[in-house]
């Protein structure tokens, strides 16, 4: 009878003990879920990394600014708002790479040498293409150039148009008459999808972007 009640006791403390191991570990769960789901929702931030806080620039000119943008893998940033005194200045599409966490992004702010009207109409850009559509790799053969052309139409004077390659800078567009802007690019030092924006600025310091555009880079050499 002895031996049996020992037993049971024996039992009892292995079940209870069992119950707080486990309690334990569904708690450390639980706070694991919570911080993940924390830092996977966690809202983006951006810093301005330049120009620098009391920095002065002429009127008529563009103002580069830079900034590094942090954000959860899981939920990247998509699109980039710039935004000055209140006033939306454009809509960047971003493409950050695959299980990064930071992104850095440029952006020209043109300073318009009169005051811009209340509202303001940005560019229309249309007809975007680039030809050919398919390029071969710098030290592969020819044609190792694209170019790229757009249709730039504003209410007031366009200021500049520019074809932005991610990972490779940013190139003026020259006007070729008709409204008709173009740059050649090229060659590429390595295979595969090159992404293009297309953005353009008028006298008011309005701006719009149109893109991506995709060239094929490849090596048939």
């Amino acid at each position: 009878m002895k031996k049996r009640l020992g037993c049971c006791l024996l039992v009892g403390v292995f079940a209870m003990g069992a119950l707080v191991v486990v309690g334990i570990l569904g708690t450390q769960y639980l706070r694991w879920r919570q911080d993940r789901a924390r830092i996977e929702f966690a809202p983006p931030q951006v810093q301005i990394t330049s120009p620098r806080d009391g920095f002065s620039a002429e009127v008529g000119s563009f103002l580069p600014i830079s900034a590094t943008v942090s954000f959860s893998p899981q939920t990247p940033v998509r699109i980039l708002e710039w935004w000055l005194d209140g006033a939306l200045l454009e809509s960047q599409p971003l493409e950050p790479e695959a299980d990064s966490s930071l992104h850095y992004a440029e952006y020209d702010l043109f300073l318009p040498t009169e005051e811009p009207a209340a509202v303001t109409t940005p560019p229309l850009i249309a007809e975007t293409f680039t030809d050919p559509q398919s390029v071969q790799q710098e030290g592969c053969g020819e044609p190792s150039r694209t170019v790229i052309s757009a249709t730039v139409s504003d209410e007031g004077a366009v200021q500049r148009v520019t074809a932005r390659i991610p990972g490779y800078g940013e190139v003026d567009m020259t006007s070729v008459g008709g409204e008709v802007y173009q740059a050649t690019v090229g060659p590429f030092d390595s295979t595969g999808a090159v992404s293009i924006l297309i953005q353009a600025w008028d006298n008011a310091g309005s701006s719009s972007t149109a893109g991506p555009l995709t060239v094929t880079v490849v090596c048939l050499g």
